[in-house]
């Protein structure tokens, strides 16, 4: 599905380039992103708080503000070299009220209470689905890296999943095909918090994969 606010521009498209994108009249983001971010349009009820856990750069923590409009967007970002694009583009597109920042998600799951209505986690992913915008990727099909980035993965949202308010929603993502990082995380997920119910996106669900 695509929202009312999104515009799709065609390939050659340069919006990034042009002035308004340097006044913050809008973000841009590729369709895939638009597409996994969608899931967010089937949350109904006022939403507080959003925590996005791996933030940078902040598209898809400005897709959530634009969506749901909620009292404060908190944007997280581990790796310290990021913060700077994720600040940069919350006050380019004035995304208020936000605030940035720089926790590992084991300090957030200990310091902060279950009180986030909603927490994204885009994680770490070996980018598989990046070569096919011909991006590089080294090394994303190894079982190593498969491994590596699906315990970091499980790592990340068992954190996460300590913030998450009563009744709220954990929206989990990635950019990469391996089934280790996408539906045996999802299953591993559903395991180790059985207080936690998968929620049916119809508008994505001729896209849902055969294997959950």
């Amino acid at each position: 599905m695509q929202p009312e606010f999104v515009d799709r521009l065609a390939l050659e498209s340069q919006p990034g380039k042009h002035s308004l994108h340097q006044a913050g009249h809008y973000y841009c983001l590729d369709f895939s992103s638009i597409f996994a971010a969608s899931t967010l349009l089937t949350i109904r009820q006022p939403i507080k708080l959003i925590l996005d856990l791996c933030a940078a750069p902040g598209g898809k923590s400005i897709f959530a503000w634009k969506t749901l409009n909620p009292e404060l967007l908190l944007c997280n970002e581990v790796i310290g070299k990021r913060m700077g694009m994720l600040i940069s583009n919350l006050r380019r597109c004035q995304i208020n009220p936000s605030a940035a920042a720089n926790v590992d998600s084991k300090i957030l799951a200990e310091k902060m209470p279950p009180t986030a209505n909603l927490v994204i986690v885009d994680a770490p992913c070996t980018g598989q689905s990046l070569l096919a915008k011909g991006d590089k990727a080294p090394g994303c099909f190894h079982h190593v890296t498969i491994n590596s980035n699906a315990n970091r993965q499980k790592i990340i949202l068992a954190n996460s999943a300590k913030i998450v308010a009563p009744q709220g929603y954990l929206a989990y993502m990635t950019c990469t095909y391996s089934t280790a990082e996408n539906e045996q995380v999802r299953e591993w997920l559903l395991s180790k918090f059985p207080e936690f119910q998968a929620v049916t996106v119809p508008h994505l669900e001729k896209y849902r994969s055969h294997r959950t």
